[in-house]
């Protein structure tokens, strides 16, 4: 079965490995239910109509009416929080959609961070379309492209992701001069969004069903909770 996943490159495009509690969900799920996976990875807009079209099982997609008018959705693997990465020292305050009114986030292209927060953008809010390379996103918010970007992370603990996302700046741009830490999280997230393995309904034919079987599988023996605790 090709399994279409976002792919991640780094800033000269080459590719990067599957992360680590990603590469070991596939590799228990695959011992739970027998399933082969044939990873294939694809920008995250393209790995999304790929799955539209049938081309493969899809996986890190969050539900959303146009999605579900298209795929059928397994249970959820995991909750990821939407939190908005900002300069440190040109937060804002936010604690609902109104607090975004003004503002250009930076957004991966062809990702849902919630319902409402697709509603709003492009009429509250503005919107500046992104690959998923985080350090070249960073990088555009050092250079005051946007107010802040948005990221999924599946830790909910703020000083951890902005620990993580200063780590990982400082490691794709070595020659930048050391200073403090450069990136907060904004305390409150913008959302929280389940993440599933998802196809096409014609393309079916009981893998979902198979699919759910092992997650729940996995979730009894504790499994799932070691790989995303």
């Amino acid at each position: 079965m090709t399994l279409l996943i976002s792919e991640e490159v780094d800033l000269q495009g080459r590719p990067l490995p599957t992360s680590p509690a990603t590469a070991q969900l596939f590799r228990r799920l695959s011992e739970t239910t027998g399933l082969q996976f044939r990873i294939q990875p694809y920008p995250w807009k393209r790995a999304l109509e790929q799955a539209y079209e049938g081309e493969g099982l899809l996986f890190g997609a969050s539900p959303t009416p146009e999605r579900e008018r298209k795929l059928l959705f397994s249970d959820p693997v995991y909750t990821e929080r939407v939190s908005i990465i900002t300069l440190c020292d040109k937060t804002f305050p936010f604690r609902q959609m109104r607090d975004l009114k003004g503002k250009t986030l930076g957004v991966v292209n062809g990702t849902s961070y919630g319902t409402e927060f697709d509603r709003l953008s492009h009429s509250l809010f503005r919107v500046e379309n992104d690959t998923s390379r985080l350090p070249g996103r960073l990088m555009k918010l050092t250079q005051g492209r946007m107010d802040g970007l948005v990221i999924y992370t599946y830790s909910q603990d703020q000083q951890t992701i902005a620990k993580q996302i200063n780590q990982q700046f400082l490691r794709a741009f070595p020659a930048e001069p050391a200073q403090p830490p450069r990136f907060c999280v904004l305390p409150n997230p913008v959302s929280s969004v389940s993440i599933h393995f998802a196809i096409r309904y014609e393309s079916d034919h009981g893998l979902i069903r198979d699919i759910n079987q092992g997650l729940k599988k996995m979730q009894q023996q504790g499994v799932l909770q070691q790989i995303y605790p």
